[in-house]
């Protein structure tokens, strides 16, 4: 039966649990054995809490450790590495070529500062037995690896049968025999040499860097974690000489002499790791955290593997995968393969950087990979971003509308869609994959454009996101725009009877009007007798005029309205975000329709002409009419009743 001890010792903040075991041995002056006895732990869970070395206990040993002292379960957590929420991998290299820097969790023993032993009466702070940690920030020094007497590394567990084990002493065996008397160390490790660094020295910094790192928790929402951390340190030990690392943490020069993990000492355990660490973490700090040219030259000599690997040769006979695969490879947050594709800029092609979302400048980094964007984009976009040559406007937009769906979303694409960045070169992505290469040896740049959108979404979100609109303005929901609405918008602008019987041209237009993308193909397909292309549009578009798309907008105003949603009929972001090298043909405000109207006007219908009139291409007829109208010659008609629609609309639509 478990009883409650009369004298109790808490641990202390930070404290790990053998250290805590330690003190409170010390405190009770009993042995280990006897504690764990008076804890109520059977021999099975003595041996598994003796040797745990802080990963973790079973929740029967803290349920009894709970009885035993009072202290609370959570307390008792945080004195292992269940504190952490999440701790990645333990090897340190994937191929476990360093086993010696493999110290992710240092397991048996403890790196430790002697100022901070002295100063807490021999409290060793678990973050000690983690491997980042290699220096105290509070008194600007790195920590000691090993005991300055018998030069064996330091154990923070006391020995098992060590009655009122001292917090200050190395118990370290000092012979292995069996049948010989064993003699300890016993040496006060507190008693060693203390060399503090300056307070400004790149170790310290590199230090609070990796404390930062653990305090987020890894948090997905954090721009880099740990794991970002390991793969650039990991690079650096394949093309970092020792000098190298001397010069970043501003060390004399051969302060690491001798430390270089080398395949001689795999294995081993030495003085000094602990400023290896330091001195690696610090030039690894400044890869992650740079934003020069120079930084991200060395950081694409990391991904390649530095020497004579620095060249993409090697890798570009996988149809422009290699630089991808090394990417992926390189491992790390996505935080860390944008940079790294940032670096590799002049040998990634436009697919790879949709994958990774690096087209704008490493300045201008985006980070909000999940806004929620329309499926492709608003006419003004098309009519800028058109690169030219034999594509049609439908290939055009499909290359759109793919870049987006693309865009910072899983690598493992949906069944039927196509991988991420990578469109298909076989089957209908083919014409994406056209339109793409054409794009990266034009002036204009899709990707960077797509960037651009992204970002300026991610810090202007729209009022009405891009589903609600999808879903108010459903197409197959037939109470959107009965037919006497249409009839009643149309007359009331003075329209033909020809304009007014393109009823479901109509419901298709306002679709694309209010959500910036296409009207669903099969839909089309339905009002044209199979035909899914989208240029059958210009046939509705070339009737309308300014009077009609005006009562158009207010009617989905009315929509949008009643619906409980109010906000702008379309919520285009300008095209002036994107610079003038980027828009190819301009604006479609820039576009001269002195001629083009009167034309339209006239029921010209022959788009060569019309594009001559305004000199712009045929395929650009639709979008610059669709955008400016014409105004009509024709008187309007009686006023609509706004007041009708909307009780009509909470009738039938929004009811």
């Amino acid at each position: 039966m478990t009883l409650h001890l009369p004298i109790v010792v808490w641990p202390e903040d930070g404290e790990s649990f053998q250290s805590w075991i330690r003190r409170y041995c010390c405190r009770l002056r009993v042995s280990p054995s006897v504690l764990y006895k008076a804890f109520g732990l059977t021999p099975r869970e003595t041996s598994l809490v003796a040797t745990s070395h802080g990963f973790g206990l079973p929740a029967a040993v803290t349920a009894k450790l709970t009885v035993a002292t009072g202290i609370p379960v959570e307390a008792l957590r945080d004195t292992t590495f269940d504190r952490y929420e999440r701790v990645p991998s333990l090897e340190f290299d994937q191929v476990h070529r360093v086993r010696r820097l493999r110290g992710w969790i240092k397991g048996t023993h403890t790196r430790f500062c002697m100022e901070c032993l002295a100063d807490s009466g021999g409290v060793y702070q678990l973050r000690w037995q983690l491997g980042w940690t290699f220096a105290c920030v509070k008194h600007s020094a790195v920590l000691t690896d090993w005991c300055w007497s018998c030069q064996g590394p330091v154990a923070v567990a006391p020995p098992r049968l060590q009655k009122s084990p001292n917090p200050f002493l190395c118990y370290r065996p000092l012979n292995n025999k069996k049948s010989a008397r064993r003699v300890l160390c016993r040496a006060d490790i507190t008693a060693g040499e203390f060399e503090p660094l300056t307070a400004q020295n790149p170790i310290i910094d590199a230090q609070i860097f990796v404390h930062a790192l653990f305090e987020q928790h890894n948090s997905p929402d954090a721009a880099a974690n740990i794991s970002d951390l390991r793969a650039t340190c990991v690079g650096l030990l394949d093309i970092k000489d020792r000098s190298a690392l001397e010069r970043s943490a501003g060390l004399p020069s051969g302060t690491l002499a001798g430390l270089e993990p080398e395949t001689s000492r795999t294995g081993a355990v030495v003085p000094g790791d602990a400023l290896f660490f330091g001195a690696l973490v610090t030039a690894a700090k400044a890869l992650m955290l740079g934003d020069d040219t120079g930084t991200y030259a060395e950081l694409r000599e990391l991904l390649y593997g530095g020497g004579a690997h620095s060249s993409p040769l090697r890798v570009r006979t996988w149809w422009k995968d290699g630089p991808s695969e090394l990417i992926e490879n390189f491992g790390g947050s996505e935080f860390t393969r944008r940079r790294a594709a940032h670096a590799m800029n002049r040998d990634v092609t436009a697919r790879q950087r949709i994958s990774f979302g690096t087209a704008l400048p490493p300045s201008g980094i985006v980070t909000n990979a999940d806004v929620d964007l329309p499926e492709s984009l608003w006419d003004e976009w098309l009519f800028a971003l058109d690169p030219g040559g034999s594509h049609t406007p439908d290939a055009i937009r499909r290359t759109l509308n793919m870049t987006l769906r693309t865009y910072g979303q899983s690598l493992t694409p949906r069944r039927g869609e196509p991988a991420q960045g990578r469109p298909s070169a076989r089957g209908g992505t083919g014409l994406v994959g056209k339109v793409l290469i054409t794009n990266e040896t034009a002036n204009g740049d899709f990707v960077e454009a797509i960037a651009r959108l992204i970002e300026h979404s991610g810090s202007h979100p729209p009022q009405l996101d891009y589903p609600t609109r999808r879903r108010i303005i459903d197409p197959r929901n037939r109470a959107f725009l009965p037919k006497e609405h249409w009839t009643m918008l149309a007359e009331s602008a003075g329209a033909t009877a020809a304009v007014t019987a393109q009823y479901e041209m109509a419901r298709a237009f306002m679709f694309e009007r209010v959500t910036g993308s296409d009207y669903p193909r099969r839909l089309i397909a339905d009002l044209h007798d199979g035909k899914r292309s989208r240029p059958v549009m210009t046939h509705f578009v070339l009737l309308l005029t300014a009077e009609l798309l005006a009562r158009i907008d207010r009617y989905l105003e009315v929509v949008l309205e009643e619906s409980g949603h109010p906000a702008p009929v379309r919520e285009a972001p300008p095209v002036t975000l994107l610079p003038a090298r980027l828009r190819l043909r301009g604006t479609v405000d820039e576009v001269d329709t002195t001629q083009l109207h009167p034309l339209v006007l006239s029921g010209e219908r022959a788009l060569h002409r019309l594009a001559s009139s305004a000199r712009i291409r045929p395929r650009d007829v639709s979008l610059v009419v669709a955008s400016r109208p014409p105004r009509s010659k024709v008187a309007p008609g009686e006023d609509v009743d706004w007041k009708s629609i909307r009780a009509a609309l909470r009738e039938t639509w929004f009811r």
